[in-house]
């Protein structure tokens, strides 16, 4: 028998939640926040409700006020494992943060309501890793088009070496190439423990929270079997144009990183990891940035102000000891540089 139940959450927030009361314990909670996505949330949503062997649940957070990407599927919601979470736009974080507070499950899964995964591949996976207990689990994942077709090109590209039982710390200095947290299945009670949450209002959310995460985690099992279909789309987040808010936010989560290091991290091993992590998310946005935009007064500072924290390590790769070699002689002429021969490889890790 299921019954129906109507919370209020907070002022921004309420949920449905349709919950089998016949489940005691939960295995996984699977939270996707929706918006603006009637043409794929069915493919999601279907991938999801094929898991077999597990227990879990699945949140929905919903915009409440601006979308209507649920109208369609009411034949899935009428669900046992669904639950509906609606709110105002707060945006993908928010969301994000406010499924996690009503998760059930032993372990939490950040999914994103464009994409799809094998869930014979997932099911297989989280079952066969899930008896050794890891605070996270990392996956692998395949380029897909808008109409779910396989980018050969691009995953070609792709490689992911890592296999078996790491501490986190030494998969971030090995391995960490995406750090997109759909990969990434937490156990929650580290999540908690751990105080983690994604931070609001800004992009590249995922570059602030998944290396703190894995630096914090003591087992992380990795497999290198891709589970997750990631659709490249015109207007999605991902593809829109940099402007200032972009640029704007990849200063935050570079010195949101180097804090982190300052107070949490205690092997002087990891300081170069953390550096090259956060000088890679801002001179990716900067290069982005430059070919349409020019850099004002204001922004010069806050660059300066990043650059100069870091400007005295050198063990850095060579293409980061440039830029800031040339930040010492002159902010613009390093804007020159990074203008003319930015290619977004050149800024990776």
């Amino acid at each position: 028998m299921l019954f129906i139940k109507k919370v209020e959450y907070t002022e921004m927030l309420s949920f449905i939640s349709i919950i089998d009361p016949n489940i005691i314990f939960m295995q996984l909670s699977i939270i996707i926040p929706v918006f603006s996505v009637k043409d794929y949330i069915r493919k999601c949503l279907e991938s999801v409700l094929s898991i077999t062997d597990l227990s879990y649940e699945v949140i929905l957070v919903q915009d409440i006020y601006a979308d209507d990407s649920l109208e369609d599927i009411s034949d899935l919601l009428d669900n046992p494992f669904v639950r509906i979470c609606n709110q105002k736009n707060a945006g993908l974080s928010a969301a994000r943060n406010a499924g996690l507070l009503l998760a059930k499950g032993e372990y939490v899964y950040f999914m994103d309501s464009d994409d799809y995964i094998d869930s014979i591949i997932f099911s297989d996976l989280f079952v066969r890793y899930y008896r050794l207990n890891p605070d996270i689990l990392i996956g692998a994942f395949k380029y897909v088009d808008e109409n779910g077709k396989d980018l050969e090109q691009r995953n070609n590209q792709l490689v992911f070496t890592a296999q078996g039982i790491f501490k986190g710390e030494d998969y971030l200095l090995r391995y960490l190439s995406f750090p997109m947290v759909w990969l990434n299945i937490y156990k929650r009670a580290f999540w908690l423990e751990n105080q983690l949450e994604f931070k609001t209002g800004i992009y590249f959310e995922d570059n602030e929270l998944t290396p703190r995460a894995l630096y914090l985690a003591q087992k992380v099992c990795v497999t290198d079997v891709p589970f997750y279909f990631y659709r490249i789309r015109s207007g999605s987040l991902a593809q829109q144009i940099f402007g200032n808010k972009k640029l704007k936010d990849s200063l935050f989560v570079a010195n949101s990183l180097l804090d982190f290091f300052d107070c949490r991290v205690k092997e002087e091993r990891m300081r170069s990891y953390f550096t090259k992590r956060a000088l890679s998310v801002f001179f990716g946005a900067l290069g982005f940035y430059l070919q349409n935009h020019f850099v004002n007064k204001e922004q010069g500072e806050d660059i300066n102000l990043l650059l100069n924290r870091v400007s005295f390590l050198t063990d850095l790769p060579f293409h980061f000891r440039l830029m800031l070699l040339c930040h010492r002689m002159s902010l613009w002429g390093m804007l020159y540089v990074v203008k003319r021969r930015y290619k977004y490889k050149y800024f990776q890790l």
